[in-house]
């Protein structure tokens, strides 16, 4: 049970946080188009409109805008232009997507998600596609495949990261965080939610932290650590506040008071219940008053003031009429039924009961079937109407057992989550190991040659210094040669004086060799 209320809350939480900024953003979008003059500039304001507006607007501006983008193709646009215009274009188609699934026609939703995910890959809109694989991951999960939400969402994140969108990939891990926690598998499912949440605190992105702290918070609800639990709501409190997040706050304040309920603190409880729903009627929110005005009708049960809690609870209902929740309004008329019952009231029993059948058949939840089945058999059996209570019992016991069918199937997927992860673990380990050994082996190499190249160097030294001393030893002996040769001859000029010195000259000889003859 606690784990279903955190889960609903957040949903209400996620779709209307920022419904106050929308209204203040459709108005001046719809000024500007009004005086819009060039169909660019339409294009650009339309898409935007589809985004910003409610649900049963999107159609409207969605197809606008593709009208609009479609006349701007015919132009001869440049590569650039082009690019923007069918980026704008799907968007839009998207955005009916979008549509499509909050009216729970999951088939027409995915139908647009292909078709817009398709424009995205042919010009290479890496944002887009991670977007519309993270669409058609919500899908996939509504569908109860686990194991192509999880695909899906994995190729959102390596996509995210690859571009370095820090919040869509925070986002992510939060949907991946879901999954896991939907398939019990809680350990996985705190490490995504961890992980959102620092990825969220470097980026200082506020409103991402307060949801990341929130998911935790939800898991420890679960595990019944509702001091943890409450820690982490107020945490998530805090930053809504810092953020100016007047809608997360309102929302939190719901969390918390279901923590106090859970605590048996239920004045404390009660007084937080009734903060929020004044916050959420200033915030002209219903689906957020709706869940406050829940948690006091509940708060009077425990305080066994049931008449006061039914009439919350109806108010409750007509809230949640109002805004066409038919999900929220079914699993309010089966609660009130069983209190109906309880005081005797047969007649508004058996409508509450009987209405909740209807609304929880036209969904198709069935948990909320299994719920409304017993209560009409319930009420049939005091209207001593046996052949309605039998047979409406009989579906309640059928629909019980598919849900603890789908308990041993959630089982089963959690195993095969398990071993798809053990794969991809291995898969990567395998990847690690490999370039280890390549690391290794390029380290090896670069050592080899390193040491090559040392070797070499040294052996240049050596042979410089043998080279060095080759030529000292020459310049040396080249220098003692010389010398010698100096030496030698000074001496034979010296001999040569002294011959000269001694030996008669030529003439003299001459001369005396005439007188002779």
């Amino acid at each position: 049970m606690l784990k279903k209320i955190t889960y609903l809350l957040l949903g209400l939480l996620t779709c209307f946080y920022s419904t106050a900024s929308k209204a203040q953003s459709i108005d001046s979008l719809l000024r500007a188009l009004k005086t819009a003059k060039h169909d660019t500039t339409k294009l650009s304001l339309l898409a935007e409109l589809s985004e910003q507006c409610e649900v049963n607007e999107i159609r409207k501006y969605s197809e606008q805008a593709i009208k609009t983008a479609d006349l701007l193709l015919q132009n001869n646009l440049t590569q650039k232009n082009k690019n923007r215009v069918l980026t704008l274009k799907a968007d839009a188609i998207g955005n009916i997507g979008y549509m499509y699934s909050k009216e729970l026609d999951m088939a027409q939703a995915m139908s647009y998600y292909n078709k817009s995910l398709k424009i995205r890959l042919d010009i290479n809109d890496k944002m887009g596609i991670a977007n519309s694989y993270n669409n058609m991951a919500l899908i996939y999960e509504y569908n109860g495949d686990a194991i192509n939400t999880l695909s899906f969402l994995e190729k959102s994140l390596a996509i995210r990261e690859e571009i370095g969108d820090s919040v869509g990939v925070a986002n992510s891990l939060t949907n991946m965080g879901s999954v896991y926690d939907n398939t019990g598998d809680i350990p996985k499912a705190l490490n995504c939610y961890s992980r959102s949440l620092k990825i969220s605190e470097a980026i200082n992105d506020k409103h991402t932290m307060a949801y990341a702290l929130h998911n935790i918070a939800s898991i420890y609800e679960v595990q019944n650590d509702l001091e943890t639990a409450l820690i982490y709501h107020k945490k998530s409190l805090k930053m809504h506040e810092e953020s100016g997040d007047k809608f997360g706050v309102a929302y939190a304040l719901n969390f918390i008071g279901y923590v106090y309920m859970y605590q048996k603190k239920l004045e404390l409880s009660l007084e937080t219940f009734e903060q929020a729903l004044k916050m959420h009627e200033e915030n002209n929110d219903k689906k957020g008053a709706a869940g406050a005005i829940t948690g006091i009708g509940d708060v009077y049960f425990l305080q066994k003031k049931e008449a006061e809690g039914v009439a919350y609870y109806e108010k409750s209902i007509m809230l949640l009429k109002q805004i066409k929740d038919v999900l929220g309004v079914s699993n309010q008329l089966g609660n009130i039924s069983l209190i109906y019952l309880k005081q005797g009231k047969t007649k508004l029993a058996f409508l509450c009961a009987d209405s909740a059948l209807i609304f929880s058949r036209k969904m198709g939840f069935p948990k909320l079937i299994t719920k409304a089945e017993f209560a009409c058999a319930k009420v049939d059996s005091a209207l001593k109407n046996y052949s309605g209570a039998f047979a409406h019992y009989k579906q309640y016991i059928i629909y019980r057992d598919s849900i603890n069918n789908e308990g041993t199937r959630k089982a089963s997927v959690k195993n095969q989550l398990k071993y798809e992860f053990d794969k991809k673990e291995a898969v990567i380990k395998e990847q690690q190991e490999k370039e280890k050994l390549i690391a290794e082996e390029k380290n090896r190499f670069q050592k080899i040659i390193i040491a090559c190249v040392l070797a070499g160097l040294l052996l240049v030294i050596i042979f410089a210094g043998f080279v060095l001393r080759s030529l000292r030893i020459t310049r040396h002996q080249k220098i003692l040669i010389e010398e010698k040769q100096k030496e030698i001859l000074d001496s034979i000029h010296y001999a040569k004086r002294i011959q000269t010195s001694l030996l008669p000259s030529e003439k003299y000889l001459e001369k005396h060799l005439r007188k002779n003859n």
